[in-house]
This record gives structure tokens, C-alpha cells and sequence, in this order.
């Protein structure tokens, strides 16, 4: 939809951009310790989260950049890839490796949303009461619904190398659709909406207060 307007494809520009930045940041976390997070398992358990999140955000970099030059839907491009995949030599495991990495992904979203570690990265010593707390709860809910999201498109990547089956993989886009159809699927589409909101709020606001 974005591309089919001359300003909003101005915000698939952007978006692009945003996609390699953060895939670039991640990457040189894991790959150069930026964060100082140790050489213990959990240290290196950290940077391959690190690392699959930078994977990530590149894929949705590139489906994004797919859309810009005309190159059909994202969800489309997505599964013809993937579906591509399937047919390699291994090519059923590398597609379960990736969902299994989706689904690793959302588990430590949903982890550092249930038990505010997030708030590590974050330098609230000059914020007030109030705002820490706005800042807590964004987070927590940001991250639950990201969480869902990542979770819903890890499962359909494996369900998909499991069965052998291309039309079972989801895009990011097809994810939410799929909450849509389910019981009670506007309000589920709605509150996983509202918490996709409130991670894109926390991470504007954490601008101000992330340690660098």
C-alpha cells in the first residue's frame, strides 16, 4: 500500500533505512561485544540473539526494498523465497532453522518483557517517578506484542519445513492477518496493534534515555 503513493513511498524509503541501521547496530553488537556483555555462555547467548536480530531486521530490509522496486507484495516475495529454499539439498532444515530462530527471538522478547531486563540498557536516573514508569510499562507491553508477532511467524516457518508446504509461510503482514481470522480476532489484532504502538513510542522515547 505504502508504495502505490508517491509520499508514502517516501516512508518505505525511510523504512528501509530504519531496517539497515538497526540490522547494522545489532550486528556490530554482536560481532564487536558493543555492551560489554562478557565472554561467559550467557554473554555469547546475548550476541546470537544479537545477531539474529540483525538477520531479521536485513530481511525485512530487503522485503521492504523488494516492494520499492515494484517487486510484489512482501508477502508474496516471501514465500516464493522461502519456498525456493525448500526445494535446496537441507533446504526443509534451513527454513525450520530460520523459524526456530524467529521463535528464539520472540521467546527473549517475551522474557525481557515479563521480567523488565530491558530496563538494563536503560539511564532513568534523571527521569522522574512518573516517566520511568510510563517508560516500564511501554516497554513491557511493546515487547509482549512483539513477542506475539515474532512467535506467530517462527511457527508458520516451521510448520512449513515440517510439512514441506511454501503456502503455510507467513510474512510479517501475513502474521497479523492470521490474528485477524482467529476467534476473537479484532481484539486480539487490536491489542497486538496497541502494543506494537507502544514499542514504537518506547523506542523513540528510549532515545533520550538508552546508555550508549
Amino acid at each position: 500500500m505504502l508504495a502505490h503513493h508517491g509520499w508514502t513511498r517516501a516512508l518505505l524509503v525511510l523504512l528501509v533505512c530504519g531496517f539497515v541501521a538497526y540490522a547494522l547496530w545489532r550486528l556490530a553488537q554482536a560481532l564487536f561485544n558493543r555492551g560489554d556483555h562478557g565472554r561467559d555462555l550467557g554473554g555469547y547467548f546475548r550476541r546470537l540473539i544479537q545477531l539474529c536480530q540483525a538477520l531479521i531486521y536485513i530481511g525485512f530490509a530487503v522485503s521492504a526494498a523488494r516492494v520499492l522496486a515494484g517487486g510484489g507484495a512482501s508477502s508474496r516475495s516471501t514465500r516464493h523465497a522461502v519456498g525456493g529454499m525448500l526445494s535446496w539439498p537441507g533446504g526443509p532444515e534451513l527454513v525450520g532453522a530460520i523459524g526456530t530462530g524467529f521463535l528464539v527471538v520472540g521467546a527473549v522478547n517475551l522474557y525481557w518483557g515479563l521480567s523488565g531486563r530491558f530496563e538494563e540498557s536503560l539511564d532513568l536516573e534523571g527521569a522522574s517517578a512518573e516517566r520511568a514508569r510510563l517508560m516500564t510499562l511501554l516497554g513491557k507491553i511493546g515487547f509482549l506484542a512483539l513477542a506475539v508477532v515474532l512467535g506467530i511467524i517462527g511457527w508458520f516457518l516451521l510448520k512449513a519445513a515440517i510439512d514441506y508446504d511454501a503456502k503455510r509461510i507467513v510474512s510479517l503482514g501475513g502474521a497479523l492477518a492470521r490474528l485477524a481470522h482467529a476467534d476473537y480476532g479484532r481484539w486480539l489484532l487490536g491489542l497486538t496493534a496497541a502494543g506494537l504502538l507502544s514499542y514504537g513510542l518506547f523506542g523513540i522515547v528510549q532515545t533520550r534515555y538508552h546508555r550508549v
